[in-house]
This record gives structure tokens, sequence and C-alpha cells, in this order.
């Protein structure tokens, strides 16, 4: 699920580090077969410039030992859908890497809009690369959605788990899984046996607890890896990254306008910005 054979790096003028470029050597480099860079720059015209860019980039990918084959690419125009959409269809990247803008500053107002299209409308997976120090014990975190039961959804979880599940293994970290509901319903109803005798109703965490139970079954989860929280989202995947001082998180994001939307639509690029770790994100 998380097989990275080929993958498109984004590298923009504010981030120069090339923080994503080396997280993604860092952590894929001798697996990948292709890499494409699109160096992002409004004011790189001249040749000379995109030699010491494209010396730079090699410098970073000195530290891969497999052979590669690897495409530098200078994109000079502002961004719009259409033109990456028709990019994107033409490579077939399996994972997109982009570092975090950091934008917070009237975000609300001015959002990234590279980022948001591909957190939130692109159908390739997308990981977000935050500038922050992994420690020697790593911990990914997948986030699950039990609250809608749908096959798609359904399919959704399953590849958020695999590629956890993946990445774990790749980076001999602990895998840890997250559920979140909403409390328990109240009602005034009660239901009958048969034999007159009152049902036992099962509470809302049990019924999450049953199913989560279900979706682990066959992965190696880290000793309490599993987290049934009360509450969204939007504030619950946050304190948890924070307290496990996790440094992958796995969040899913489905296209439709559904439930899953509301969940894992904004919610997710909001996540982006809110968790303090790298993102990945993957689609259905």
């Amino acid at each position: 699920m998380a097989s990275f054979n080929h993958a498109m790096v984004i590298v923009e003028d504010k981030h120069s580090n090339y923080c994503a470029l080396t997280r993604l050597v860092q952590r894929e480099g001798e697996e990948l077969q292709r890499l494409t860079i699109y160096r992002l720059s409004l004011t790189m015209h001249d040749a000379s410039e995109q030699q010491i860019e494209r010396d730079a980039i090699n410098a970073v990918l000195s530290a891969i030992s497999s052979q590669l084959k690897i495409e530098i690419v200078f994109y000079s125009r502002l961004f719009n859908n259409a033109d990456f959409d028709s990019i994107l269809l033409g490579l077939k990247p399996d994972v997109i890497v982009k570092m975090h803008s950091g934008q917070r500053f009237f975000e609300g107002f001015f959002k990234d809009k590279l980022e948001q299209y591909l957190v939130a409308h692109s159908t390739y997976p997308v990981w977000i690369v935050k500038p922050y120090v992994w420690d020697d014990t790593i911990q990914v975190l997948a986030c699950l959605d039990l609250e809608d039961d749908t096959p798609a959804n359904h399919q959704l979880n399953t590849r958020i788990l695999a590629s956890a599940d993946e990445m774990a293994r790749k980076l001999s970290g602990d895998l840890h899984v997250i559920d979140c509901f909403f409390g328990e319903v109240c009602s005034m109803s009660f239901e009958q046996e048969d034999s007159g005798e009152f049902k036992r109703t099962t509470s809302v965490k049990l019924q999450h607890q049953q199913l989560i139970d279900a979706y682990v079954a066959d992965y190696s989860v880290a000793d309490n890896g599993v987290h049934l929280i009360a509450g969204t989202p939007d504030f619950a995947i946050p304190d948890l990254v924070a307290e496990l001082h996790a440094e992958l998180v796995v969040i899913g994001n489905n296209v439709d306008k559904g439930i899953l939307a509301k969940l894992f639509g904004d919610t997710a690029f909001s996540l982006v910005k809110d968790i303090d770790c790298d993102v990945l994100v993957v689609k259905p």
C-alpha cells in the first residue's frame, strides 16, 4: 500500500532547504525507482541559476546508492488545478511529497492553494513534510473512521491501516491506531426479546471496539496502541500525536461529498495544518 516506487517531490522557493526531498531520501531512498522533482519558481529562468539548483538537488540525492531515474522540471507558472491535473495524469506518481506551507497568519483567507488541492482534491497520496526532528523510536499513527460503514469507507480504512503498517515496518517503528466516536446515544425506547425480556444494548464505545478489533486483527499494533477516543478528529488526533510524540500520521481523504467529506475532507486539510509531524494522506 505504501510502496513508493515513483515519487514526485515539489520544491518551492519558500522551502529551498529541500526538507521534503531530504525526508524522502532518508526514509525511502533505497526503494525508489523513479523520482520526479518539480522546482516551482516564478523567478528562476536563467540557465545558470537552474544549473546551480540542479547541483544542489543532486547533492541531496548523492545519499542514494541505488540506481534511480531522476527528472528535474522547472515550473515557472502560477498554480492552477487544471494544469496540475494534466501533470499528474502524465506522471501517475505513487506519492507526492511536499513541504508544509507553514502559513498560519490569515490562513482562513490565504490558504495554500497547491497544498489544499493536493490534500483535498487530487486523487494521489500526498506526504506533507514538517520540520520535525524524528526520534530514534518511531511512532506511526493510523487514523480510522468507523462512523461510516459504507463499502467505500471500509476500503479507505483498510488502505489507511495497510499504509500505516507498511510505513511502521519500513521505519522499524510502532503502529498505533485511533478511532473517534461521538459519545453514547440516549434513547427512551427499549427493545424486547421474544421471551419478553429487555434486550441488552451495546454501547457506542463497545461497537467501535469490536469494529476496530476486526480491522487490526491481522496487524502488529503496539502495546496499548489502540486508542478509542470520544471526541472529534480535529482535536483528538492532534492531542494524541502530541502525547505519543508521533513522527508520522496516516489519514484518509475521500473526494466524495458525503460524510467522509465532513470527517476527512476539510478535516484532512485542517489536520495537515494542526499536526506538528509529517502527515501521509491516502486516497481511495
